[in-house]
């Protein structure tokens, strides 16, 4: 059985007149707050390009990877090959689907039948208590790796294709950067 309040979509409850704040339900007490964007912004996240590592007399950027695999363990991805055009649909396409309609966006709810909860579909995360801070947003959870555990009873028919070709592509850049790191290991 899902919580009570599994539900209550944050569009509908933002819908509330005289809402003039999230509830308290909401609301994260000022010491459990993550860092604000200012503090993150003096963060500088290594970039390394991908198309670069596949050279093999590139010893530059190869050396940029080894070290930025041993002090961050994270990197901005530049070289990939996809292009702006191409990673510019997949925002403008959720964008579209989370202006749909409630009753569209449902079609591919997380709570079936009213009584079961799962990650993937629409909806908000899991209630497992009435003390529980939620997050103030409504979210599409889809699996898209491995391809044949994909269920796409839950994916929105205008994202389909396009994450799957993203899922291919991303695949694509994977394996350039496990190859690179296999390199670096020797």
């Amino acid at each position: 059985m899902v919580h009570q309040d599994q539900g209550k979509l944050v569009q509908v409850v933002a819908a509330n007149v005289g809402l003039v704040a999230p509830p308290s339900r909401y609301m994260l007490s000022e010491e459990n707050r993550p860092t604000t964007v200012a503090q993150q912004a003096k963060l500088v996240i290594p970039i390394v390009d991908v198309s670069r590592l596949a050279m093999p007399d590139d010893v530059e950027e190869a050396a940029k990877l080894r070290s930025t695999l041993q002090s961050w363990g994270l990197f901005v991805v530049t070289g990939h090959g996809m292009s702006k055009e191409f990673l510019n649909e997949i925002p403008e396409a959720t964008r579209k689907f989370f202006h749909l309609p409630l009753e569209e966006k449902q079609k591919c709810g997380n709570v079936i039948d009213g009584v079961k909860f799962q990650n993937e579909g629409y909806g908000i995360d899991r209630i497992d208590s009435d003390k529980q801070i939620l997050d103030w947003y409504d979210r599409l959870w889809l699996q898209l790796q491995p391809e044949d555990e994909r269920r796409l009873q839950f994916w929105p028919h205008n994202l389909r294709d396009l994450l799957h070709e993203y899922t291919l592509e991303s695949g694509r850049v994977t394996m350039n950067v496990l190859k690179a790191m296999a390199k670096l290991l020797n």
